[in-house]
This record gives C-alpha cells, structure tokens and sequence, in this order.
C-alpha cells in the first residue's frame, strides 16, 4: 500500500500490523507551536484518530497513533540536521511531518544551501523507512517578509516527498490579516518592536487554517475550518470538521 496513493489506507495497514503508527512533526517554531492552542499538530492527530475510529476498535487509532514534537524554536535546517538522531531516528517514525524552517536567512544560510541540506534532510528521514509530507514555509500579510521566504521556497521546488505541500501559496488563499494577530513581545533579528504584531506566528485560526491545508493535501480528509473554530468556541468536547 502506497502512502501516496491512499494515506488512510495506508495508516490503516500500519496500525493492522504493527499497532501503532509513530507521526514526528519536524521544523522550527510553527512546528513547535508551544505557543498556541489548539495549534495544527493538535488538530492533525485528532482528526486522524477520528478519522480511524470505529465503535468496535476504537482503541487501535486512539492509543496506536503517537505523534511527536519535534519542533525546535529558531531552528535552522542545518540545527535538525545536527539533531537528527533526537528528532527523529529515535523515535522510529512512520510519517514525518517536515514544515521548513524560515531561519535559514538569518544563519548565513543561502537560499541554494538550504535546498541543497533539506534535500540532505529528506534523504536521512527516507533511509529511516518513514514516509515523509515536506511543507514549505508558510507565508504572511507582510509583503517583505514574503519576497524573502519565496527565495528559499523556489529551492524547494523539486525536494522529493511522498507529500508536497505548498504551505505558502495555500495560505495566501485566505485573509492572512486574521490569522496574525499576537501581540510580539520584541524580535530584533525580524525588527518588531514589543507591542508590535507578530505577523510570523498565526494565532489559533492560522493554525486551524495551516491544520486544513495538511489534512487536505497530505491526508486526502475533508476539513471544515470554519465549522471547527464555531463549535470550538462554543465550548463543544468534540469539535466538528
């Protein structure tokens, strides 16, 4: 069964086998998300264990599915690379969740160089077994912030994953304004003052928003962003999608 092909299934067959599917979710602070709640890693694992479900056994999906953070704040690729053992081969993932990181530029690390090491990166995750969803890094309202994530994202282009996801060009779809609205405590090394709007780190809308883009096109599950934001704030257990 190709996870490519049909990712359900394929999880599906994963947990029939071995009772458990290991998912480590990779990158720099919006992969960490320690920030935000609920926050896309949180939205994933829940509608896929929903999705897997079923009144006769339910407890394979619920207890066989792990997911891992292995998100490391300010992280370059080059700091994941150092750090491969700890992220990721420990855990002996089956699926690898990999949103690229968007401090490469602030490490000396040119646009070319960060294709060249994340295809490097991909290659160490693909020779572990796990399948792979590599994300790009995700885009914002701010316009000069943008034209310097699009030349890292061009080196990005024909990085090998068994999902590709364009995590910059699906969010821009949306109102990015909403999705940015955390007050930043100060960020030098991006110029934002204290008090000033955090237009790097989306709220929890952003997140459900990047949440819908990876179920959408990584796992092949409908998801209704708006629905899940209503019944979420009406307090429901049980959020719909």
């Amino acid at each position: 069964m190709s996870f490519s092909k049909d990712p359900i299934a394929y999880v599906q067959n994963k947990l029939d086998s071995d009772a458990r599917f290991t998912i480590v979710c990779l990158g720099d602070s919006i992969t960490s998300t320690e920030w935000v709640h609920p926050n896309w890693r949180e939205v994933v694992e829940y509608v896929l264990k929903e999705e897997l479900m079923t009144d006769e056994s339910w407890k394979q999906a619920s207890w066989g599915i792990r997911f891992i953070n292995s998100g490391y704040d300010g992280a370059t690729v080059q700091d994941l690379l150092d750090r491969f053992d700890t992220a990721v081969g420990q855990h002996k993932p089956d699926l690898v969740i990999y949103v690229a990181s968007s401090n490469d530029r602030h490490d000396g690390i040119t646009p070319e160089e960060s294709g060249r090491l994340n295809d490097l990166l991909l290659s160490m995750i693909q020779e572990t077994g796990a399948r792979t969803i590599f994300c790009t890094s995700t885009s914002s309202y701010n316009i000069t912030y943008n034209s310097k994530i699009k030349e890292y994202n061009r080196e990005y282009e024909d990085l090998k994953a068994d999902s590709r996801i364009d995590l910059f060009r699906k969010l821009q779809a949306f109102d990015l304004q909403g999705f940015y609205t955390f007050a930043s405590s100060g960020n030098a090394v991006e110029g934002i003052k204290p008090g000033e709007t955090d237009y790097m780190h989306p709220n929890v809308k952003g997140n459900i928003y990047v949440a819908k883009i990876i179920l959408e096109e990584g796992f092949g599950i409908s998801f209704d962003a708006e629905r899940y934001l209503n019944d979420l704030a009406a307090g429901v257990m049980m959020p719909r999608y």
